[in-house]
């Protein structure tokens, strides 16, 4: 199995969940439409693009926190004669609005993506070492400390494989070397296929596979999630 290592790492990074008008919480780990946003952005293919639907189709992502990180919550107000409506369309601003956005501090992921179509994952590769646009981790403000990509590799029967046995981030393995009395235990989230994803009872739920964008708009279906704890052998070799 042909596998893309990517590496999500920075001050502050932040993936939408339940995100509503003016409550921007994060997740707990990088969601799929998220990644594929990222993957637009280093492609250089326009937020309103088709194109990213395919991207968000023909690949399977799974994820491993390295370091989880602190949640934080940033009071935020914006102070405007007007704004822009969901609909695109200028609305007065009567008061000042206060918005509340999450974020997660210190966190490192390592993502996995894999694809039936390996020339798919070579250009994703390709375009992650030479970025058209600037690539974030989920919001503008959030830059990565690290560079994206890692490597490709073939050698892994498995992401379950994969995930168990890549080794964690040099900043990780220094904090779990700190941290004598506890173990480098990861959680870890592998997607589940679509037709395997009613029949798992033990799954996370999340409404983030792009299923279609239009211009100013973007519909969203529900992916599902295994969810489980590795430990990450050699962590503090």
């Amino acid at each position: 199995m042909k596998i893309l290592f990517m590496r999500l790492e920075g001050p502050l990074q932040s993936w939408g969940d339940r995100s509503k008008w003016n409550e921007r919480d994060t997740g707990r780990f990088p969601s799929k439409s998220g990644i594929v946003g990222l993957l637009g952005c280093c492609l250089g293919i326009p937020r309103g693009d088709a194109r990213l639907v395919n991207l968000s189709t023909s690949l399977r992502v799974a994820v491993r926190a390295d370091m989880q990180g602190r949640r934080l919550v940033d009071y935020h107000t914006v102070q405007a004669k007007e704004i822009m409506s969901a609909e695109g369309k200028p609305r007065s601003v009567g008061n000042t609005i206060v918005s509340h956005r999450g974020y997660l501090q210190d966190a490192s992921f390592l993502v996995l993506l894999t694809s039936s179509d390996d020339r798919l994952l070579s250009n994703c590769a390709a375009a992650l070492q030479r970025p058209v646009w600037p690539p974030y981790l989920g919001r503008k403000s959030c830059v990565p400390s690290l560079p994206l990509y890692v490597r490709e590799s073939d050698v892994y029967a498995s992401l379950k494989e994969a995930i168990e046995n890549e080794s964690l981030s040099k900043r990780a393995q220094e904090y779990y070397k700190r941290q004598k009395s506890q173990e480098p235990l990861c959680s870890v989230w592998i997607e589940i296929a679509v037709e395997r994803a009613m029949d798992n009872i033990d799954r996370l739920s999340r409404q983030d596979r792009l299923a279609a964008v239009m211009e100013k708009s973007r519909r969203f279906a529900w992916g599902s999630y295994q969810e489980s704890r590795v430990l990450i052998k050699g962590a503090r070799n």
